[in-house]
């Protein structure tokens, strides 16, 4: 047994994948960190693939690279650091439409700016939902 072992806490959660699927299911995720936070770190961890419980019980690895949007609940604050929100809807590859508010760095220009000088996963919120976005897998930009 590994003495660093530290139990996950499973969430329930949509991913979004490149080839146009999409499933429903449970990922595990750190437990002290802050539900965007532990979400978001799931997608930048070091490791190849992510642990997936599927809705009928399945566990499945997924490949990180094939994950192109992560959307859970979400009821909390949104952290500081993400200054500009711009209502956007998103075409990701594998045809996939999500709408919402983009929380973005605040660099004081043009929106074009704001989207290059994102991180790899930029944050959508839609009601009581959060999306992490795959800014590389995003094909379409939409302000409506």
């Amino acid at each position: 047994m590994v003495d660093d072992y530290v139990q996950k806490a499973s969430v329930q959660a949509d991913l979004y994948l490149t080839d146009g699927s999409h499933i429903e299911g449970l990922v595990y995720v750190q437990p002290e960190m802050s539900l965007l936070s532990s979400m978001r770190m799931l997608l930048i961890d070091d490791r190849r693939l992510i642990p997936f419980r599927g809705s009928s019980g399945e566990l499945v690895f997924l490949g990180r690279g094939a994950v192109s949007a992560l959307r859970f609940e979400f009821d909390g604050d949104i952290p500081g650091g993400l200054g500009s929100s711009i209502h956007m809807r998103t075409t990701l590859t594998g045809g996939h439409e999500l709408e919402g508010v983009l929380h973005l760095p605040d660099t004081g220009g043009r929106i074009s700016d704001m989207l290059d000088a994102a991180d790899a996963w930029m944050l959508l919120v839609a009601d009581n939902l959060a999306v992490w976005l795959a800014s590389d897998l995003i094909i379409k930009w939409e302000a409506p």
